[in-house]
Protein backbone atom coordinates (compact mmCIF):
# COMPACT_ATOMS: atom_id res chain seq x y z
CA UNK A 1 0.00 0.00 0.00
CA UNK A 2 1.20 3.17 -1.41
CA UNK A 3 0.26 6.60 -2.97
CA UNK A 4 1.32 6.81 -6.53
CA UNK A 5 1.00 9.85 -8.89
CA UNK A 6 0.98 11.34 -12.55
CA UNK A 7 1.91 14.24 -14.23
CA UNK A 8 -0.61 15.62 -16.39
CA UNK A 9 -0.03 17.94 -19.17
CA UNK A 10 -2.06 21.19 -19.33
CA UNK A 11 -3.79 20.28 -22.46
CA UNK A 12 -4.99 17.02 -21.03
CA UNK A 13 -5.91 18.09 -17.64
CA UNK A 14 -9.82 19.26 -18.43
CA UNK A 15 -10.60 15.88 -20.38
CA UNK A 16 -8.86 13.61 -17.44
CA UNK A 17 -11.17 15.72 -14.69
CA UNK A 18 -14.21 14.92 -17.00
CA UNK A 19 -13.05 11.47 -17.45
CA UNK A 20 -13.27 10.70 -13.59
CA UNK A 21 -16.24 12.78 -13.28
CA UNK A 22 -17.89 10.58 -15.77
CA UNK A 23 -17.04 7.58 -13.81
CA UNK A 24 -16.68 8.64 -10.46
CA UNK A 25 -19.52 11.87 -9.83
CA UNK A 26 -18.41 14.51 -9.02
CA UNK A 27 -15.12 15.58 -6.42
CA UNK A 28 -14.74 17.74 -3.38
CA UNK A 29 -13.18 20.53 -4.75
CA UNK A 30 -10.58 22.23 -2.05
CA UNK A 31 -7.57 25.30 -2.66
CA UNK A 32 -4.56 24.35 -1.46
CA UNK A 33 -1.57 26.49 -0.63
CA UNK A 34 1.95 25.63 -0.52
CA UNK A 35 4.71 27.32 0.76
CA UNK A 36 7.60 25.63 0.35
CA UNK A 37 11.04 27.14 2.38
CA UNK A 38 14.61 26.79 2.16
CA UNK A 39 17.65 27.94 3.84
CA UNK A 40 21.53 28.38 2.62
CA UNK A 41 22.19 24.72 3.01
CA UNK A 42 19.37 23.57 0.79
CA UNK A 43 17.10 22.49 3.33
CA UNK A 44 13.23 22.62 3.09
CA UNK A 45 10.74 23.17 5.31
CA UNK A 46 7.19 22.63 3.59
CA UNK A 47 4.04 24.17 4.83
CA UNK A 48 1.07 22.71 2.87
CA UNK A 49 -2.19 24.51 4.18
CA UNK A 50 -5.61 22.94 2.83
CA UNK A 51 -8.68 25.42 4.01
CA UNK A 52 -7.76 25.61 7.68
CA UNK A 53 -5.91 22.20 8.16
CA UNK A 54 -1.89 22.53 7.95
CA UNK A 55 0.96 19.66 6.73
CA UNK A 56 4.52 20.50 7.96
CA UNK A 57 7.55 18.69 6.73
CA UNK A 58 10.94 19.31 7.21
CA UNK A 59 13.60 17.81 4.95
CA UNK A 60 17.27 17.86 5.00
CA UNK A 61 19.52 18.29 2.32
CA UNK A 62 21.07 15.54 1.45
CA UNK A 63 18.04 13.64 2.38
CA UNK A 64 17.61 11.45 5.55
CA UNK A 65 15.32 8.74 6.17
CA UNK A 66 14.19 10.23 9.78
CA UNK A 67 12.55 13.36 7.87
CA UNK A 68 9.65 14.69 9.81
CA UNK A 69 6.06 15.16 8.01
CA UNK A 70 3.50 15.92 10.25
CA UNK A 71 -0.02 17.13 9.89
CA UNK A 72 -1.84 19.82 12.38
CA UNK A 73 -4.91 21.18 12.47
CA UNK A 74 -4.04 25.02 12.61
CA UNK A 75 -5.81 27.20 15.48
CA UNK A 76 -6.69 30.49 14.47
CA UNK A 77 -3.55 31.46 16.99
CA UNK A 78 -1.36 33.68 15.59
CA UNK A 79 0.31 31.95 13.00
CA UNK A 80 2.55 34.83 12.23
CA UNK A 81 5.00 33.42 14.57
CA UNK A 82 5.27 30.09 12.41
CA UNK A 83 6.60 32.56 9.67
CA UNK A 84 9.07 34.01 11.95
CA UNK A 85 10.22 30.66 13.42
CA UNK A 86 11.06 29.37 9.94
CA UNK A 87 13.08 33.22 9.05
CA UNK A 88 15.02 32.58 12.57
CA UNK A 89 16.24 29.22 11.28
CA UNK A 90 17.20 30.56 7.84
CA UNK A 91 14.54 29.69 5.66
CA UNK A 92 13.95 33.53 4.25
CA UNK A 93 13.24 32.23 0.18
CA UNK A 94 10.09 30.31 -0.98
CA UNK A 95 8.31 28.55 -3.79
CA UNK A 96 4.53 29.99 -3.24
CA UNK A 97 1.69 29.18 -4.79
CA UNK A 98 -2.57 28.58 -4.97
CA UNK A 99 -3.15 24.63 -6.16
CA UNK A 100 -6.86 23.48 -6.91
CA UNK A 101 -7.68 19.95 -5.75
CA UNK A 102 -10.44 17.81 -6.76
CA UNK A 103 -11.01 14.86 -5.13
CA UNK A 104 -12.55 11.98 -6.29
CA UNK A 105 -13.49 8.97 -4.37
CA UNK A 106 -12.54 5.88 -6.25
CA UNK A 107 -13.26 2.95 -4.13
CA UNK A 108 -13.16 1.86 -0.33
CA UNK A 109 -9.59 2.84 0.21
CA UNK A 110 -8.96 4.74 -2.53
CA UNK A 111 -8.71 8.31 -3.59
CA UNK A 112 -7.35 10.16 -6.23
CA UNK A 113 -6.31 13.81 -5.77
CA UNK A 114 -5.83 16.10 -9.34
CA UNK A 115 -4.42 18.63 -8.61
CA UNK A 116 -3.53 21.69 -11.22
CA UNK A 117 -1.30 24.38 -11.43
CA UNK A 118 1.63 23.01 -8.85
CA UNK A 119 4.95 24.20 -8.75
CA UNK A 120 5.13 20.85 -10.72
CA UNK A 121 2.76 21.24 -13.32
CA UNK A 122 -0.34 19.22 -12.80
CA UNK A 123 -0.05 16.22 -10.57
CA UNK A 124 -2.59 13.62 -9.88
CA UNK A 125 -2.01 11.45 -6.34
CA UNK A 126 -3.46 7.95 -6.01
CA UNK A 127 -3.74 7.43 -2.33
CA UNK A 128 -3.75 4.36 -0.48
CA UNK A 129 -3.41 2.01 -3.71
CA UNK A 130 -3.13 -1.37 -4.07
CA UNK A 131 -1.66 -2.45 -7.27
CA UNK A 132 -3.70 -5.52 -7.52
CA UNK A 133 -7.23 -3.93 -6.50
CA UNK A 134 -10.08 -3.38 -9.01
CA UNK A 135 -10.42 0.17 -7.81
CA UNK A 136 -6.62 0.97 -8.48
CA UNK A 137 -6.62 -1.21 -11.86
CA UNK A 138 -9.91 1.08 -12.80
CA UNK A 139 -8.26 3.95 -11.86
CA UNK A 140 -5.33 3.09 -14.21
CA UNK A 141 -7.52 2.56 -17.14
CA UNK A 142 -8.26 6.55 -17.17
CA UNK A 143 -4.67 7.57 -17.29
CA UNK A 144 -3.41 4.90 -20.14
CA UNK A 145 -6.29 5.79 -22.09
CA UNK A 146 -4.48 9.36 -22.19
CA UNK A 147 -1.00 7.42 -22.41
CA UNK A 148 -0.11 9.21 -19.14
CA UNK A 149 2.31 7.48 -16.81
CA UNK A 150 2.01 6.63 -13.08
CA UNK A 151 5.31 7.07 -11.41
CA UNK A 152 6.58 6.33 -7.29
CA UNK A 153 7.32 9.15 -4.89
CA UNK A 154 10.59 9.32 -5.84
CA UNK A 155 10.77 9.85 -9.50
CA UNK A 156 8.08 12.40 -9.12
CA UNK A 157 10.90 14.12 -6.61
CA UNK A 158 13.71 13.94 -9.18
CA UNK A 159 10.90 15.24 -11.80
CA UNK A 160 10.54 18.29 -9.16
CA UNK A 161 14.02 18.94 -8.84
CA UNK A 162 14.36 18.95 -12.64
CA UNK A 163 11.93 21.69 -12.56
CA UNK A 164 12.74 25.98 -12.41
CA UNK A 165 11.01 27.09 -9.81
CA UNK A 166 10.80 30.43 -8.76
CA UNK A 167 11.88 31.35 -5.62
CA UNK A 168 10.42 34.59 -3.57
CA UNK A 169 10.98 36.22 -0.05
CA UNK A 170 9.03 34.82 2.42
CA UNK A 171 9.93 38.53 4.45
CA UNK A 172 10.98 41.70 2.71
CA UNK A 173 14.18 43.60 3.88
CA UNK A 174 11.32 45.75 6.04
CA UNK A 175 10.50 42.37 7.92
CA UNK A 176 6.54 42.38 5.73
CA UNK A 177 5.23 38.98 5.56
CA UNK A 178 4.72 38.29 1.98
CA UNK A 179 1.07 39.60 0.74
CA UNK A 180 0.28 36.04 -0.88
CA UNK A 181 0.61 34.25 2.41
CA UNK A 182 -1.56 37.29 3.93
CA UNK A 183 -4.13 36.74 1.39
CA UNK A 184 -4.56 33.01 2.08
CA UNK A 185 -5.31 33.42 6.09
CA UNK A 186 -7.81 36.33 4.91
CA UNK A 187 -9.14 33.71 2.56
CA UNK A 188 -9.49 31.15 4.83
CA UNK A 189 -9.70 32.91 8.15
CA UNK A 190 -6.74 32.06 9.18
CA UNK A 191 -5.02 35.19 11.49
CA UNK A 192 -1.20 35.74 10.21
CA UNK A 193 -0.86 38.79 11.64
CA UNK A 194 -1.84 39.29 15.49
CA UNK A 195 -3.39 37.73 18.63
CA UNK A 196 -7.08 37.77 17.62
CA UNK A 197 -8.77 36.38 20.81
CA UNK A 198 -12.32 37.80 20.08
CA UNK A 199 -14.79 36.55 17.49
CA UNK A 200 -15.36 39.74 16.38
CA UNK A 201 -12.24 40.31 15.42
CA UNK A 202 -11.43 36.84 14.08
CA UNK A 203 -14.53 37.91 11.22
CA UNK A 204 -12.84 40.87 10.58
CA UNK A 205 -9.98 38.95 9.50
CA UNK A 206 -11.99 37.09 6.75
CA UNK A 207 -13.21 37.16 3.39
CA UNK A 208 -16.13 35.60 1.52
CA UNK A 209 -14.87 35.78 -1.64
CA UNK A 210 -15.57 32.30 -3.31
CA UNK A 211 -14.68 33.32 -6.58
CA UNK A 212 -11.54 31.02 -6.85
CA UNK A 213 -14.37 28.30 -6.83
CA UNK A 214 -16.43 29.61 -9.45
CA UNK A 215 -14.76 27.99 -12.58
CA UNK A 216 -14.13 24.68 -11.19
CA UNK A 217 -17.99 24.49 -10.30
CA UNK A 218 -18.99 25.98 -13.91
CA UNK A 219 -17.08 23.20 -15.70
CA UNK A 220 -18.01 20.33 -13.70
CA UNK A 221 -22.07 21.17 -13.79
CA UNK A 222 -22.50 23.77 -16.16
CA UNK A 223 -23.99 26.52 -13.78
CA UNK A 224 -23.05 29.13 -11.90
CA UNK A 225 -22.25 28.47 -7.94
CA UNK A 226 -25.20 31.42 -6.66
CA UNK A 227 -27.03 31.64 -10.05
CA UNK A 228 -30.70 30.98 -11.22
CA UNK A 229 -30.09 28.21 -13.73
CA UNK A 230 -30.77 24.81 -12.40
CA UNK A 231 -28.43 21.88 -12.16
CA UNK A 232 -30.99 19.11 -13.94
CA UNK A 233 -28.19 17.14 -16.09
CA UNK A 234 -26.71 16.70 -12.84
CA UNK A 235 -29.76 14.87 -11.63
CA UNK A 236 -28.36 11.20 -11.35
CA UNK A 237 -25.57 12.66 -9.03
CA UNK A 238 -27.73 13.14 -5.98
CA UNK A 239 -26.54 11.89 -2.55
CA UNK A 240 -27.98 10.98 0.85
CA UNK A 241 -28.88 13.52 2.87
CA UNK A 242 -31.11 14.44 6.44
CA UNK A 243 -33.02 16.87 7.12
CA UNK A 244 -33.84 18.07 10.28
CA UNK A 245 -37.12 20.44 11.13
CA UNK A 246 -38.08 21.62 14.44
CA UNK A 247 -41.25 22.22 15.39
CA UNK A 248 -43.11 23.57 17.71
CA UNK A 249 -47.15 23.97 17.48
CA UNK A 250 -46.75 23.78 14.01
CA UNK A 251 -49.54 21.33 12.75
CA UNK A 252 -51.16 23.57 10.94
CA UNK A 253 -48.16 23.77 8.20
CA UNK A 254 -46.09 20.52 8.99
CA UNK A 255 -47.80 18.42 6.83
CA UNK A 256 -47.67 20.72 3.66
CA UNK A 257 -43.41 21.17 4.64
CA UNK A 258 -43.29 17.25 4.32
CA UNK A 259 -45.45 17.16 0.68
CA UNK A 260 -42.74 19.45 -0.20
CA UNK A 261 -40.31 16.86 0.09
CA UNK A 262 -42.02 14.16 -1.37
CA UNK A 263 -42.98 16.16 -4.42
CA UNK A 264 -38.72 16.58 -5.03
CA UNK A 265 -37.78 15.96 -8.47
CA UNK A 266 -35.99 12.69 -7.74
CA UNK A 267 -36.70 8.87 -8.37
CA UNK A 268 -38.43 6.66 -5.67
CA UNK A 269 -35.44 5.41 -5.23
CA UNK A 270 -33.56 8.75 -4.59
CA UNK A 271 -36.18 9.31 -2.10
CA UNK A 272 -35.52 6.71 0.07
CA UNK A 273 -32.35 7.81 1.00
CA UNK A 274 -33.57 11.09 2.59
CA UNK A 275 -33.72 10.94 6.24
CA UNK A 276 -36.38 13.47 8.19
CA UNK A 277 -35.60 14.11 11.63
CA UNK A 278 -38.56 15.84 12.98
CA UNK A 279 -38.24 17.02 16.26
CA UNK A 280 -41.39 18.34 18.28
CA UNK A 281 -40.30 20.95 20.89
CA UNK A 282 -42.92 20.22 23.53
CA UNK A 283 -46.13 21.64 21.36
CA UNK A 284 -49.73 21.64 23.16
CA UNK A 285 -50.47 18.85 20.46
CA UNK A 286 -47.88 16.46 19.57
CA UNK A 287 -46.71 16.70 16.17
CA UNK A 288 -46.66 12.62 15.33
CA UNK A 289 -50.65 12.92 15.91
CA UNK A 290 -51.19 15.23 12.91
CA UNK A 291 -48.66 13.37 10.65
CA UNK A 292 -49.41 9.82 11.74
CA UNK A 293 -51.97 8.67 9.34
CA UNK A 294 -50.43 10.15 6.44
CA UNK A 295 -46.75 8.57 6.74
CA UNK A 296 -47.43 6.17 4.36
CA UNK A 297 -47.68 8.60 1.68
CA UNK A 298 -43.97 9.55 1.97
CA UNK A 299 -40.76 7.59 0.27
CA UNK A 300 -38.70 8.89 2.88
CA UNK A 301 -37.77 7.91 6.35
CA UNK A 302 -39.36 10.13 9.32
CA UNK A 303 -37.96 10.41 12.89
CA UNK A 304 -40.31 12.29 15.23
CA UNK A 305 -38.42 13.06 18.04
CA UNK A 306 -41.07 14.41 20.96
CA UNK A 307 -39.80 16.42 23.69
CA UNK A 308 -42.44 16.93 26.15
CA UNK A 309 -41.19 20.46 27.48
CA UNK A 310 -40.39 23.72 25.06
CA UNK A 311 -36.70 23.39 25.21
CA UNK A 312 -35.79 26.24 22.63
CA UNK A 313 -35.12 26.04 18.97
CA UNK A 314 -31.17 25.61 19.71
CA UNK A 315 -31.69 22.42 21.76
CA UNK A 316 -33.92 21.09 19.23
CA UNK A 317 -32.21 21.71 16.03
CA UNK A 318 -29.01 20.08 18.19
CA UNK A 319 -30.66 16.97 19.13
CA UNK A 320 -32.12 16.87 15.71
CA UNK A 321 -28.92 17.04 14.50
CA UNK A 322 -27.05 14.43 16.43
CA UNK A 323 -29.67 12.10 15.85
CA UNK A 324 -29.10 12.08 11.72
CA UNK A 325 -27.50 9.69 10.31
CA UNK A 326 -25.91 11.16 6.61
CA UNK A 327 -22.91 13.73 5.75
CA UNK A 328 -25.40 15.98 3.73
CA UNK A 329 -27.59 18.00 6.47
CA UNK A 330 -30.53 19.96 5.42
CA UNK A 331 -31.70 22.36 8.46
CA UNK A 332 -35.45 23.80 8.01
CA UNK A 333 -38.47 25.22 9.65
CA UNK A 334 -41.41 23.58 9.77
CA UNK A 335 -43.46 26.51 8.01
CA UNK A 336 -40.88 26.30 4.95
CA UNK A 337 -42.10 24.77 1.35
CA UNK A 338 -39.26 23.50 -0.32
CA UNK A 339 -39.61 23.73 -4.59
CA UNK A 340 -39.03 21.05 -6.39
CA UNK A 341 -35.43 21.02 -7.17
CA UNK A 342 -34.16 22.26 -3.78
CA UNK A 343 -32.74 19.09 -2.44
CA UNK A 344 -30.74 18.20 -5.46
CA UNK A 345 -29.47 22.16 -6.20
CA UNK A 346 -28.10 21.86 -2.76
CA UNK A 347 -26.89 18.09 -2.36
CA UNK A 348 -23.90 19.37 -5.42
CA UNK A 349 -23.34 21.84 -4.00
CA UNK A 350 -22.10 20.47 -0.76
CA UNK A 351 -20.38 17.47 -2.54
CA UNK A 352 -18.27 19.75 -4.78
CA UNK A 353 -17.49 22.23 -1.73
CA UNK A 354 -17.23 20.89 1.69
CA UNK A 355 -16.42 24.46 3.79
CA UNK A 356 -19.55 26.22 3.02
CA UNK A 357 -22.82 26.78 3.99
CA UNK A 358 -25.44 27.11 1.10
CA UNK A 359 -28.68 29.19 2.34
CA UNK A 360 -31.46 30.06 -0.44
CA UNK A 361 -34.24 33.09 -0.29
CA UNK A 362 -37.54 33.20 0.51
CA UNK A 363 -40.82 34.40 -0.56
CA UNK A 364 -43.78 35.28 2.15
CA UNK A 365 -46.99 33.39 1.48
CA UNK A 366 -50.59 32.83 2.99
CA UNK A 367 -51.58 29.57 4.46
CA UNK A 368 -53.96 27.84 2.80
CA UNK A 369 -55.81 25.04 4.32
CA UNK A 370 -58.15 24.66 1.15
CA UNK A 371 -57.02 20.88 -0.91
CA UNK A 372 -56.49 22.29 -4.13
CA UNK A 373 -53.17 24.13 -2.26
CA UNK A 374 -52.15 20.46 -1.03
CA UNK A 375 -52.61 19.16 -4.65
CA UNK A 376 -50.31 21.89 -5.89
CA UNK A 377 -47.30 21.14 -3.27
CA UNK A 378 -47.99 17.46 -4.12
CA UNK A 379 -47.30 18.42 -7.69
CA UNK A 380 -43.93 19.84 -7.02
CA UNK A 381 -43.75 23.52 -6.59
CA UNK A 382 -41.29 26.06 -8.81
CA UNK A 383 -38.62 27.65 -7.19
CA UNK A 384 -39.93 31.46 -7.13
CA UNK A 385 -38.87 34.09 -9.63
CA UNK A 386 -39.71 37.28 -6.82
CA UNK A 387 -38.69 37.18 -3.76
CA UNK A 388 -38.84 39.44 -0.68
CA UNK A 389 -35.73 38.30 1.22
CA UNK A 390 -34.03 40.75 3.11
CA UNK A 391 -31.13 39.87 1.26
CA UNK A 392 -32.06 41.24 -1.92
CA UNK A 393 -33.88 44.47 -0.52
CA UNK A 394 -34.57 46.10 2.43
CA UNK A 395 -35.87 49.47 4.04
CA UNK A 396 -34.07 50.17 7.18
CA UNK A 397 -35.65 52.84 9.46
CA UNK A 398 -33.85 55.58 11.09
CA UNK A 399 -32.47 53.77 14.68
CA UNK A 400 -34.15 50.45 14.02
CA UNK A 401 -33.41 47.64 16.51
CA UNK A 402 -30.76 45.69 14.96
CA UNK A 403 -26.95 43.97 15.51
CA UNK A 404 -25.40 47.30 14.56
CA UNK A 405 -27.97 50.72 14.32
CA UNK A 406 -28.21 53.33 11.42
CA UNK A 407 -28.40 57.03 11.93
CA UNK A 408 -30.45 57.44 9.02
CA UNK A 409 -33.19 55.61 6.89
CA UNK A 410 -32.09 54.10 4.30
CA UNK A 411 -32.63 51.31 1.23
CA UNK A 412 -29.76 48.54 1.26
CA UNK A 413 -29.70 45.57 -1.41
CA UNK A 414 -27.54 43.60 -0.18
CA UNK A 415 -26.80 40.70 -3.12
CA UNK A 416 -26.70 43.43 -5.44
CA UNK A 417 -23.91 45.49 -3.28
CA UNK A 418 -21.82 42.28 -2.42
CA UNK A 419 -21.18 40.44 -5.76
CA UNK A 420 -23.87 37.60 -3.97
CA UNK A 421 -22.12 38.08 -0.58
CA UNK A 422 -18.57 37.35 -2.38
CA UNK A 423 -17.81 41.57 -1.40
CA UNK A 424 -19.17 40.53 2.58
CA UNK A 425 -16.20 39.87 4.08
CA UNK A 426 -13.64 41.55 6.98
CA UNK A 427 -16.33 42.41 9.37
CA UNK A 428 -18.10 44.73 7.06
CA UNK A 429 -21.73 45.60 8.18
CA UNK A 430 -24.83 47.03 5.52
CA UNK A 431 -27.39 48.95 8.11
CA UNK A 432 -28.33 46.70 10.25
CA UNK A 433 -26.51 43.68 8.86
CA UNK A 434 -23.35 41.54 8.63
CA UNK A 435 -22.11 38.33 7.56
CA UNK A 436 -23.08 36.17 9.85
CA UNK A 437 -26.37 37.55 9.86
CA UNK A 438 -26.94 36.09 6.33
CA UNK A 439 -27.07 32.70 7.74
CA UNK A 440 -30.89 32.46 8.35
CA UNK A 441 -32.01 29.17 9.73
CA UNK A 442 -35.44 28.78 7.73
CA UNK A 443 -33.73 27.11 5.40
CA UNK A 444 -29.45 26.04 5.17
CA UNK A 445 -27.85 23.20 4.04
CA UNK A 446 -23.71 22.12 4.74
CA UNK A 447 -21.31 19.25 5.44
CA UNK A 448 -21.61 17.22 9.21
CA UNK A 449 -17.81 17.97 9.59
CA UNK A 450 -18.63 21.57 9.63
CA UNK A 451 -21.32 21.08 12.22
CA UNK A 452 -18.72 19.44 14.42
CA UNK A 453 -16.50 22.00 14.10
CA UNK A 454 -19.09 25.12 14.91
CA UNK A 455 -20.15 22.77 18.16
CA UNK A 456 -23.87 23.15 16.85
CA UNK A 457 -26.16 26.15 17.97
CA UNK A 458 -25.70 27.25 21.51
CA UNK A 459 -28.04 27.80 24.02
CA UNK A 460 -27.10 31.35 25.17
CA UNK A 461 -30.03 32.60 23.50
CA UNK A 462 -33.59 32.57 24.67
CA UNK A 463 -36.98 33.36 22.42
CA UNK A 464 -36.79 34.71 19.13
CA UNK A 465 -33.30 35.79 16.95
CA UNK A 466 -29.67 35.69 16.56
CA UNK A 467 -29.05 31.94 17.24
CA UNK A 468 -28.60 31.77 13.31
CA UNK A 469 -26.50 34.86 13.09
CA UNK A 470 -24.38 33.37 16.02
CA UNK A 471 -24.26 30.40 14.68
CA UNK A 472 -23.10 31.76 11.41
CA UNK A 473 -20.29 33.85 13.33
CA UNK A 474 -18.78 30.63 14.54
CA UNK A 475 -19.08 28.93 11.15
CA UNK A 476 -17.23 31.81 9.26
CA UNK A 477 -14.41 32.07 12.20
CA UNK A 478 -14.04 28.06 11.06
CA UNK A 479 -13.44 29.23 7.54
CA UNK A 480 -16.45 28.47 5.67
CA UNK A 481 -18.24 30.29 3.06
CA UNK A 482 -21.95 31.77 2.44
CA UNK A 483 -23.16 31.19 -0.48
CA UNK A 484 -27.07 32.03 -1.63
CA UNK A 485 -28.34 29.26 -3.62
CA UNK A 486 -30.65 31.23 -6.25
CA UNK A 487 -31.30 28.52 -8.83
CA UNK A 488 -33.86 27.45 -5.73
CA UNK A 489 -35.78 29.73 -3.22
CA UNK A 490 -38.25 28.73 -0.91
CA UNK A 491 -41.92 29.68 0.34
CA UNK A 492 -42.32 30.59 3.56
CA UNK A 493 -45.42 30.02 5.35
CA UNK A 494 -46.78 33.19 7.51
CA UNK A 495 -47.96 32.59 10.89
CA UNK A 496 -48.15 34.13 13.88
CA UNK A 497 -45.46 35.05 16.27
CA UNK A 498 -44.47 31.70 17.87
CA UNK A 499 -43.37 34.24 20.79
CA UNK A 500 -47.65 35.27 21.61
CA UNK A 501 -47.02 39.03 20.29
CA UNK A 502 -44.82 41.17 18.90
CA UNK A 503 -43.96 42.67 21.28
CA UNK A 504 -42.53 39.96 23.11
CA UNK A 505 -40.79 39.27 20.02
CA UNK A 506 -38.88 42.33 20.26
CA UNK A 507 -38.51 42.09 23.89
CA UNK A 508 -36.84 38.67 23.00
CA UNK A 509 -35.18 40.05 20.02
CA UNK A 510 -33.81 42.60 21.82
CA UNK A 511 -32.07 41.03 25.15
CA UNK A 512 -30.74 38.38 22.31
CA UNK A 513 -29.05 40.89 20.39
CA UNK A 514 -27.19 42.21 23.23
CA UNK A 515 -25.90 38.15 24.40
CA UNK A 516 -25.06 38.07 20.63
CA UNK A 517 -22.42 41.24 21.17
CA UNK A 518 -21.49 40.20 24.60
CA UNK A 519 -20.00 36.65 22.66
CA UNK A 520 -18.56 38.44 19.82
CA UNK A 521 -16.60 40.48 22.10
CA UNK A 522 -15.75 37.32 24.59
CA UNK A 523 -12.75 35.34 23.94
CA UNK A 524 -13.19 32.65 21.36
CA UNK A 525 -12.40 29.09 21.84
CA UNK A 526 -12.16 26.71 19.17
Amino acid sequence: MENIYAIIDNALFDDVVKEFLKKYGLPEIQRKFSVYAYNKNGDEFHINFIEQRCDIKYISHPKKTDDASQPIFVENKNLKRLFESTRSLGYTKANIGFILTHGFGCGKNLKVNLSQDTFADNISEIKYCDFGDKDFQEVKNIFDKFKIELIDSHKLQEYIDRKHHKTEHVYDKFGCLNPKIKKYGELVGIDLMSDTKTLRNRLKKFSNNYGFYEDSFQKLTGVDISGVKFTAKNKDRFKPVSIVISCYNSNDTILKSLFSIQSQDLTQEQKKSIDVVLVDDGSDKPVFKTIKKFLNKFDFQIHVIRLEKNKGLSTARNIGIFSSKYDHLILMDSDILLPKNYLLEHSIRNQLLPNAVFVSLKKNVENDSKMAYLRLIKKGLESPVIVDDLRISKNIKQNQLGIYTTPESTDIEILNDTDYLKDFGYGRTIGIFDLPAMVIGHNMSLRRKTLDKTKYFSNHFTGWGMEDAYFGARLIANGNFVIPVLSSNVYHINHPPRSGSERIKTREFKQNIDIYNMLLDQEYQE
